[in-house]
């Protein structure tokens, strides 16, 4: 858990540096939370005359990571299984944007992370298409109610890959970061 800690106190240290409109948040996730951060991203980036279509790539970016942290993160107990514990950060710097989320997954969900985040990032575009349309017709749901399309669109739309690490974590479960880079 220690590691944890050093990593948030790293994110801090790191918005410090020359950041501009950070925007950080360490708690529960739920759908309204992840909503009012997506748009929290988009209002800045509007207020600081960001291009359009820079605008949609990380409202739509910000908002597909943010739904997997309380969509697929694993939950601190069984009472509250509407909310998930995560981190979720937004950064500007040197003509680029940073989105940065965390939350705890088990270690199956660790292995299909890496296997599905490591193929999708040696995929190029026309790979990453066609790969949506087949999700988009074979996909099935999950009792979650994904589909797959989440990681798939976010590479697609952003033209970044993904990069991610996971940190162990006191209970047998892992801290998934995950970070992604919109440049301009």
């Amino acid at each position: 858990m220690e590691e944890l800690y050093s990593f948030i106190k790293n994110i801090i240290s790191y918005v410090q540096k020359d950041h501009e409109f950070p925007i950080i948040y360490k708690g529960n996730f739920n759908h309204e939370l992840a909503k009012y951060l997506a748009n929290s991203t988009k209002e800045l980036t509007i207020a600081n005359d960001i291009e359009p279509s820079l605008q949609r790539k990380i409202y739509h970016a910000s908002l597909e990571l943010l739904q997997n942290i309380y969509k697929h993160g694993s939950r601190d107990d069984d009472i509250n299984k509407e909310e998930c514990n995560g981190i979720f950060a937004f950064l500007h710097n040197d003509n680029k944007y940073v989105i940065i989320t965390g939350n705890k997954v088990n270690e199956q969900q660790m292995n299909d992370l890496t296997n599905q985040i490591d193929q999708l990032n040696t995929m190029d575009a026309q790979e990453l298409k066609s790969l949506y349309k087949q999700q988009m017709r074979e996909g099935e749901l999950s009792e979650k109610g994904g589909a797959g399309l989440g990681f798939i669109d976010i590479i697609r739309k952003t033209g970044s890959k993904l990069q991610y690490s996971f940190i162990q974590s006191d209970d047998n479960l892992y801290y998934f970061i995950n970070q992604l880079e919109v440049g301009v």
